[in-house]
């Protein structure tokens, strides 16, 4: 493949991408202070502290509510057990996840927008940090993903805002 036929084939995808985020805000009908989070893996550990940490993000960026969008159905099932702040909850195939992530990485179509994911966007490498001078998943979640700094560690299977 040339490089014409590259850049042809990206502005597809993302142009695909583009009709879908405008069909998921249709509707889910986010509110201007809302977030919405996209759970593109299958990594439980991952999801779990994304789950965990929602309501402590929220309240960070003074949010109202989050709109889960999620390839797993346990992120769907379990996400109420964490927080009572989401909105909805939509689950995509996972090729819609990639081309939702594909356009993030051309362009931040929505501030709201946020990748719950180690390794994607912009070519994360946040797994490869796990472990690193005894860096967990939590800490890189907590803070690489959600921004919480100060990071206070919450006690397992509890909702701490």
């Amino acid at each position: 493949m040339n490089i014409n036929e590259a850049i042809k084939e990206k502005y597809k995808l993302t142009k695909t991408a583009q009709k879908e985020w405008n069909s998921l805000l249709h509707v889910t009908k986010p509110k201007p202070n809302d977030r919405i989070l996209l759970f593109p893996n299958l990594d439980w550990e991952c999801n779990l502290q994304g789950m965990r940490y929602l309501d402590t993000y929220l309240q960070r960026v003074n949010a109202d509510k989050a709109i889960i969008i999620t390839i797993e159905n346990n992120v769907k099932r379990d996400i109420q057990l964490y927080s009572d702040n989401v909105r909805s909850i939509i689950e995509i195939s996972a090729e819609q996840a990639e081309r939702l992530i594909a356009l993030y990485e051309l362009h931040i179509f929505d501030n709201r927008f946020v990748v719950i994911s180690l390794d994607r966007p912009f070519s994360r490498n946040g797994s490869s940090l796990v472990g690193y001078k005894g860096t967990t998943v939590e800490q890189l979640v907590a803070i690489g993903i959600y921004g919480i700094i100060p990071f206070r560690r919450l006690p397992q299977n509890k909702k701490i805002v």
